[in-house]
């Protein structure tokens, strides 16, 4: 653990990239409360070393400080998943406010995308600068009450899997970072009629695995 620790902050100031990568280190190694007041004590330790050493304190104090701030999100985000079931509206308002809260980049993953309410918050997400790229399944874009037409019209990037399979996926992933998925697709019927689960998750390395997927599948199906 120290050497990681060694690792990251002999390099100097962590910027964005590197706080990522430390972030995803922590993710992977203080994944419960016992690990983490471990970690603490080892970064104490190494603190001491750093002040033995003649390091100047305040690169000690930021080495500090950015560590333990990234474990208290941790330790928060353990509890940072929401759910949400249907029939009833509670799971599209959760698809709503999870594509509201998107400030720079939304990958939607979705079988079928019917549902006006939840089509109107694309396009103004779309409208407000956010990078958002759609894949869905070629069969059902066809279905009567279809919104992937419209979405496209209005220059959003749409792909769809043009195979006798289905693209069945129903998730998105908002910047970068919180991941919706579910059995629930995004249509009326799911709302008023199905028994269908959301969930949402705040979490790093899922969302890294949900996106490199997504980035998966763009790169091999087709555009609309």
């Amino acid at each position: 653990m120290l050497e990681t620790l060694e690792l990251f902050f002999n390099q100097g100031k962590i910027d964005k990239d590197r706080r990522n990568e430390f972030r995803r280190f922590l993710e992977s190694t203080a994944t419960d409360n016992e690990k983490r007041l471990r970690l603490i004590s080892d970064l104490f330790e190494f603190g001491k070393n750093k002040i033995n050493s003649g390091s100047e304190n305040v690169e000690i104090f930021e080495m500090l400080s950015t560590t333990v701030r990234m474990l208290f999100q941790l330790s928060q985000s353990d509890n940072a998943v929401k759910t949400a079931f249907s029939p009833g509206v509670s799971c599209k308002e959760m698809i709503i406010n999870h594509i509201f809260n998107a400030k720079e980049r939304l990958d939607i993953a979705v079988f079928t995308i019917s549902d006006d309410e939840i089509t109107a918050e694309i396009l103004r997400a779309w409208k407000r600068g956010v990078e958002v790229r759609i894949i869905t399944d070629n069969d059902k874009s066809l279905d009567e009450g279809s919104d992937i037409y419209l979405l496209a019209k209005n220059d959003i990037p749409v792909k769809v899997d043009n195979t006798p399979r289905h693209m069945h996926h129903k998730f998105s992933i908002c910047d970068g970072i919180y991941v919706l998925t579910g059995s629930y697709n995004w249509t009326l019927s799911a709302a008023r009629f199905n028994q269908e689960n959301v969930i949402e998750l705040d979490n790093q390395t899922i969302a890294d695995q949900f996106q490199a997927e997504f980035n998966l599948l763009w790169e091999n199906l087709d555009d609309y």
